[in-house]
């Protein structure tokens, strides 16, 4: 478990600004999807996580990622990201930037802690 705030804005999973303990491993599948975000878009989803401070964070926590990518037009063109995103990506970065932490995609890190998926 860990405690405060510990990244840059963008990538910072919300959990952290509750001011209580979170997960870092979870934590750090939030930051995994958003950089599988910003290498698909060459983009950032939001500015910051902190609700309040951001209309793209506050939108997707309250309306979805897919609602969002729907509505996200490419910068100078007519098309929206749900027009060239595989809906198999989008899938994976909703699964990693999911906004509750019991709900988002982990990393497999409790594979370390079981005895019998030990190599040694």
């Amino acid at each position: 478990e860990c405690r405060g705030v510990c990244g840059k804005r963008s990538y910072v999973a919300p959990e952290q600004y509750l001011n209580g303990e979170h997960d870092g491993f979870l934590s750090d599948s939030f930051a995994l999807g958003v950089c599988l975000f910003s290498l698909a878009t060459q983009a950032y989803p939001w500015q910051t996580t902190r609700a309040g401070y951001c209309k793209q964070f506050d939108f997707i926590a309250s309306s979805g990622l897919q609602a969002y990518i729907a509505r996200r037009r490419l910068g100078g063109f007519s098309l929206r990201l749900g027009d060239v995103l595989s809906q198999s990506l989008v899938d994976l970065m909703e699964a990693s930037l999911h906004m509750r932490p019991e709900n988002r995609a982990c990393l497999g890190e409790r594979c370390f802690s079981d005895p019998a998926a030990s190599l040694a």
